[in-house]
């Protein structure tokens, strides 16, 4: 169970990180969008690497790749949720120090039973 928690955190990661990434190039490019497929082709690209690091457990390249005001946010679900209180959002410095530390945070509650997700 608790891996599968794991795979549905790690995936919510990649498409934040994902799409954080399209608005960057966006922003880069401030006057034109990239075309489709090279938007598409730099997102895949930024997952692999976004996965890679994750597999790797390098959370120190992961942590470089972490917005600087946002931070990193993660969710148990396929969703995200923005309210305060609903996902866990890490800075970078937290991300770097998250495979060392051993709190347990609540990460919501599973979908079949209503028990707390309860995961360092």
């Amino acid at each position: 169970m608790r891996r599968f928690y794991a795979v549905r955190i790690c995936l919510s990661l990649v498409i934040a990180l994902t799409a954080t990434h399209a608005v960057l190039i966006r922003a880069q490019s401030k006057t034109s969008l990239l075309p489709p497929k090279e938007a598409k082709q730099a997102i895949a690209t930024r997952a692999r690497q976004v996965l890679m690091f994750l597999k790797a457990r390098n959370v120190g390249r992961l942590s470089a790749l972490v917005h600087p005001r946002k931070g990193l946010r993660f969710s148990p679900y396929h969703s995200v949720n923005l309210q305060k209180g609903g996902d866990r959002v890490f800075n970078r410095s937290q991300v770097k120090g998250l495979l060392a530390n051993q709190r347990r945070y609540l990460w919501g509650e599973d979908d079949g039973s209503g028990d707390p997700i309860r995961l360092s």
